[in-house]
């Protein structure tokens, strides 16, 4: 089977408020009783973040220490621009790093463990690909995610941001991208970067934007993956069960005609798993 690439923040886990939350957290350790909210800071994080010029590399900032110094200016001008004292700043942007990275700031989803491990079990290789901070290993080890991910690849370390197409290239490690997926919550990075490099995408949690290759959670994207080869003695669970009969936001005399938009790479991967388990175990063949 080939790689399954999952987006971080979003996907199967999150960090409530992002850099907004963070700059305001480390002002409430510096400076209680502070009257910034985070609909304060936030306009002024809007750009700056290697992120926001994905076409441009960045592997001279693949050292950590030399991707948060890069960072520094946009904290010290976010600060300043919500009236922080001098004093207060300066202490704050020194903190920033450690808030961010602390993994008990991040909440995982409630179906990502059910979701992972089944993909497992069906043979996939789970791999992380996330525009994100030099830590985001030790986060995703952190929040318990670690034995159930076979890579991660960060931005920051990469030096590539998602939807650069050398960002995917660099995680699919030589795999045919039409027999892998990626999945994520972000329509530009996660699925129409992807499927420029003929990578399969599936959006998550944010269907509206792209229905026909949407799910409303982790569960029914992974539903999605398998639909090909459900008739799989290999079991789903009662989750994903139920998932894949509510996955496709389309009626049911368009639900083929998804499936197919969803990927005709994906279709021969299940078939060809099909044929393989049915060699072993000596089942007949019913594709699809």
């Amino acid at each position: 089977m080939g790689k399954i690439l999952l987006d971080f923040d979003g996907t199967p886990a999150f960090r409530p408020g992002m850099w907004s939350q963070c700059l305001i957290d480390v002002l409430d350790e510096i400076s209680p009783g502070h009257e910034i909210g985070m609909d304060d800071i936030r306009p002024h994080l809007r750009d700056g973040f290697p992120w926001h010029e994905p076409a441009r590399s960045r592997l001279e900032l693949s050292d950590r220490d030399q991707w948060w110094e890069n960072l520094s200016p946009l904290f010290i001008g976010a600060f300043e621009a919500v009236d922080v004292p001098l004093g207060v700043r300066d202490a704050a942007v020194t903190r920033v790093r450690t808030h961010y990275c602390d993994p008990g700031r991040y909440r995982l989803f409630p179906d990502r463990i059910d979701a992972i491990e089944t993909l497992r079990r069906n043979g996939w290789e789970l791999v992380i690909l996330s525009n994100h901070v030099p830590e985001l290993q030790s986060i995703v080890d952190g929040v318990g995610l670690g034995p159930l991910i076979d890579e991660v690849f960060s931005s920051a370390i990469t030096g590539y941001e998602k939807p650069n197409p050398e960002s995917y290239r660099v995680a699919l490690g030589g795999n045919p991208p039409g027999e892998c997926f990626m999945v994520g919550d972000n329509v530009e990075a996660d699925v129409l970067g992807a499927e420029r490099v003929g990578l399969p995408a599936i959006l998550v949690r944010n269907p509206s934007a792209h229905p026909q290759r949407a799910a409303p959670d982790l569960q029914s994207a992974v539903a999605l993956i398998l639909a090909p080869f459900r008739r799989s003695t290999t079991p789903l669970g009662p989750d994903l069960a139920r998932a894949q009969r509510h996955a496709m936001p389309c009626s049911p005399s368009t639900r083929q005609s998804c499936l197919r938009g969803l990927s005709l790479h994906g279709l021969r991967i299940g078939l060809r798993l099909r044929q393989s388990l049915d060699r072993t175990r000596g089942l007949s063949c019913h594709p699809g």
